[in-house]
């Protein structure tokens, strides 16, 4: 809630914010050109109309006016507004998705001490109702109108306040009479009667006022043309509150052809009086009663519809106040009692909700519309109660069940989404793109665009299958698919959508959830990969036996040659016989490492002497332009390997981290204790539960795509031009570290560099910790 400025101290605004009125309160500015601006409105406005308070707060109530508001009545107000006096209007407004509602303005100045007017409160009542029931009331004239010219038949009422006798259409055709022109006064309209029958009809209208006696009476009359009439007239008093005559309402009847005009006359009164007991079943159904208060009497009138809505019909009625004050709940009495003693003390109409105790236990929700009156120096209060008992259950069960849904969306890691394919709105839940793990502006995100996320490769595809999915008969949609995020990062997403459908098939709704599934698709492709790899280090192992065993011969029989009396030209040749069969047994070597048959010598190694020693080995093969640092946790523990092995395989990946950085950037060789339980078995690259030390290489460089890391464990697979490289580095290296009971694992981006981590097993038997190895 907006915080008012000094000076509403008196504003009960938590009772303002329960109401079912709307209340306004602007800034007492009625000059400015935007109109005064809101500085409070209540909740029943908000809800009513559609807006947040953030949409109005600032704004001037014209954000409510629309194209068909009447100008003329905003002229009105917004004369009186600056002149510092009263409003009240009936306006027609629109809500922020533009369905129309009437209200009823009531806008008062609130002045300070100086009479300058500082504020306008606007208390405003939704008469849409209202109006519709006075568009039906027309109808029903209209209809009624047509019956009495069918007929032949008028009615006619008397006001004593204005002196003035109105006229139905169907009087206006018996006396074939412009509609219109009905006389001015009372006096005016006795020129259509016979001249013998005007005292007559006077005398009868008198004794009706002064007596409150009904009369019936066959009169010659005269049209407007001078056409002879015989008229049965029929007058009966409406008595006020007082007791006196404050109209006279009657009918006309052309007795011309009697009977005819009798047995339409006769249907007439049957449709009223079958109208009226629809009405009277409509109030009750409605639950709807009336009450009429006096405040000097203190006593209530009550209409039958509310004493049985009550339970209090078998009381003596009228009653004092207090006969419905005791039943209102103790914890609405307060709130009660001060709109009650305002209305008393100060003429203020008031609203709101109650829970009401009837005698038989029951408790009810009762809304009360209530409006002041004065006459003749009594206050009446007189309004409205409904029962609103079941109204209220379902509004705090839809609470209920919005809370419960709330409190669901945001605890399952999944998004879940709700898209109406009729009214193209679309809801997600909250926090979404924090669950996707994307970086998304959100105040800017428009669901029904979800499609501009999915990336450009995969979004026709996408597309296509939604759409197929829609016309067909199918009562589910599931893909994957990517998206890109605001700084242009991919995650792999898996939806899945329930399809509701209209009888005749057509789909209307999608409700379902959305996943981040970029981990469990690459587990699925490295583990995959990894089942690859094992192939082919199997056929890569027996292949290097193999040729193994061939080099066996070939190098032998070379050493006798050499052993033998050679001249210096054959000599040269058996020499380039053995260099070759070293370098295909070092080669064959890489190809058992890779697929891990080969002989290790595992001996209990600690990582920091480790990197004492191999650091200035890999400071001496790299250029002045890259530089090389080595950060060992402090508490890293010691492991069980092949000490030479496992420096080949670092000097492998120092060189493809060399390479990777043709002009130039950072190495960095960290370790740390890792440790893999049970829960995390399967998403840590094949390792089994236990302790483990991660040594990583990461460099700045080029960095490698999906598809180039998917074969870089691959033995002679290479990037590197040909002549620069086996492609059997990060192969033995692999295969080095499965042999050895661990792991290795490649993350990398393009542009942003490569980190290879291999985990080795810890060995079993721990020396004393040192200092960290941190070296740069």
């Amino acid at each position: 809630m907006v915080e008012l400025q000094q000076g509403f101290d008196w504003l009960p605004l938590f009772a303002l914010d329960r109401v079912s009125d709307f209340v306004i309160i602007t800034e007492g500015d009625a000059d400015s050109d935007g109109g005064p601006r809101m500085i409070y409105v209540n909740r029943a406005l908000m809800e009513t109309t559609g807006y947040a308070e953030a949409e109005l707060i600032g704004q001037s109530p014209r954000i409510f006016q629309g194209e068909n508001t009447d100008k003329a009545t905003l002229a009105r107000v917004k004369a009186r507004l600056k002149s510092g006096l009263t409003v009240r209007e009936e306006v027609l407004n629109y809500t922020k998705e533009g369905r129309p509602y009437w209200t009823e303005l009531n806008i008062a100045p609130i002045r300070d001490a100086d009479g300058k007017v500082r504020f306008f409160l606007s208390v405003q009542r939704n008469v849409t109702e209202k109006r519709l029931a006075l568009a039906a009331r027309e109808r029903d004239r209209r209809l009624f109108s047509a019956g009495e010219i069918i007929g032949d038949l008028g009615t006619w009422s008397f006001d004593l306040g204005d002196d003035r006798i109105l006229w139905s259409d169907g009087a206006y055709t018996l006396f074939d009479l412009e509609k219109g022109h009905a006389p001015a006064t009372a006096e005016d309209h006795l020129r259509f009667f016979a001249p013998a029958d005007r005292l007559v009809m006077v005398e009868l209208m008198e004794r009706c006022i002064r007596d409150a006696v009904p009369f019936e009476h066959e009169f010659a009359g005269l049209t407007d043309k001078g056409a002879p009439l015989r008229l049965v007239i029929r007058g009966e008093p409406l008595l006020g509150d007082d007791g006196k005559t404050t109209a006279v309402v009657g009918a006309i009847r052309d007795i011309t052809g009697q009977q005819r005009v009798l047995d339409r006359l006769i249907e007439t009164l049957t449709h009223s009086r079958k109208m009226e007991r629809y009405f009277a079943s409509a109030r009750q159904a409605a639950k709807i009663g009336t009450f009429d208060y006096s405040v000097g009497q203190d006593l209530q009138y009550w209409s039958d519809e509310l004493l049985e809505m009550t339970g209090l019909s078998d009381r003596p009625w009228p009653a004092p106040a207090e006969a419905f004050v005791s039943g209102i709940d103790p914890a609405d009495r307060p709130v009660f009692d001060e709109l009650f003693g305002r209305a008393i003390a100060q003429g203020e109409d008031y609203s709101l909700t109650i829970r009401f105790h009837r005698p038989d236990g029951e408790v009810m929700n009762m809304h009360i519309i209530a409006e002041v009156h004065d006459e003749d120096g009594d206050r009446r209060i007189v309004g409205i109660a409904r029962d609103v008992t079941e109204e209220v259950a379902a509004s705090n069960l839809l609470k209920l069940q919005q809370e419960r849904f709330r409190i669901i969306a945001d605890t399952v890691s999944d998004v879940l989404w709700d898209f109406d394919i009729e009214q193209n709105s679309c809801w997600v839940s909250p926090s979404w793109s924090e669950k996707l793990g994307l970086v998304v502006d959100t105040s800017q995100f428009v669901p029904g665009r979800w499609a501009d996320f999915v990336a450009p490769e995969d979004r026709e595809e996408t597309w296509a299958s939604l759409i197929e999915a829609l016309k067909s008969d199918t009562p589910v949609w599931s893909r994957e698919f990517r998206v890109v995020d605001t700084e242009g990062r991919r995650v792999d997403v898996e939806i899945n959508a329930s399809i509701l459908r209209h009888e005749d098939g057509r789909a209307y709704r999608l409700l379902g959830n959305l996943r981040n599934v970029t981990q469990q698709k690459r587990l699925r492709e490295g583990f995959t990969r990894s089942r690859a790899l094992e192939a082919v280090g199997q056929m890569t192992g027996g292949v290097a036996h193999d040729f193994n065993n061939l080099l066996m011969i070939i190098h032998g029989n070379a050493e006798l040659l050499a052993m033998s009396q050679l001249d210096e030209e054959d000599r040269e040749s058996i020499q380039l016989i053995t260099k070759a069969s070293e370098a295909a047994a070092n080669l064959t070597a890489k190809l058992l490492s890779f697929s891990g048959q080969t002989r290790l010598n595992n001996t209990h190694l600690n990582l920091r002497d480790l990197m004492d020693e191999l650091l200035p080995l890999l400071k001496s093969g790299l250029t002045s332009a890259i530089t090389i640092e080595s950060d060992i946790a402090s508490d890293i523990r010691d492991i069980e390997v092949d000490a030479t092995a496992l420096e080949q395989a670092l000097i492998n990946l120092a060189v493809n981290a060399r390479d990777a950085m043709p002009t130039g950037g950072k190495i960095i060789i960290a370790g740390n204790n890792h440790l893999v339980t049970d829960e995390m078995v399967g998403a840590t690259y094949d390792l089994a539960p236990g302790d483990y030390v991660c040594i990583s290489v990461s460099d700045n460089g080029v960095g490698m795509s999906d598809e180039v890391i998917a074969k870089a464990c691959e033995p002679f697979f290479t990037t590197k031009d040909v002549g620069k490289g086996t492609g059997l580095g990060l192969s033995s290296a692999y295969g080095f570290a499965r042999q050895s009971g661990g792991a290795l694992q490649i993350t990398s981006e393009l542009g942003h560099g490569s980190t290879i981590k291999l985990y080795l097993p810890v060995s079993t038997n721990q020396q004393v910790a040192r200092d960290p190895v941190s070296e740069t």
